[in-house]
């Protein structure tokens, strides 16, 4: 049970930095 909750951390930390790199790259 607690691998699914650190995949589920790990897929929002990667949708963080890959939502922040885009908006930096638009700047």
């Amino acid at each position: 049970m607690w691998k699914l909750n650190f995949a589920t951390k790990y897929c929002r930390f990667v949708l963080f930095l890959f939502f922040s790199r885009t908006l930096c790259f638009s700047c």
